[in-house]
């Protein structure tokens, strides 16, 4: 995972266990991958990075995206 400053934010999509590989990941990993200068590349969310973890129902895929909306503090 990339490094990030302390105080910034970020948004997490944690999926249940069910969605082993989730359509959205390898979606979101195309987007990453192309390089673009439509004007509409500013509308659409970027995945940040992606994981997996373990919990006491099995793994759970995580997605890692820049927040949408606006910050609160």
């Amino acid at each position: 995972m990339n490094c990030r400053k302390q105080d910034e934010f970020i948004a997490l999509k944690v999926y249940v266990n069910s969605f082993a590989n989730p359509p959205e990941l390898e979606i979101l990993q195309h987007l990453k991958s192309m390089r673009s200068e439509h004007p509409g590349r500013l509308y659409v969310r970027q995945m940040l990075d992606s994981f997996e973890i373990a919990g006491p129902d099995g793994k759970h895929t995580c997605l890692v995206h820049e927040p949408l909306g606006i910050n609160f503090t």
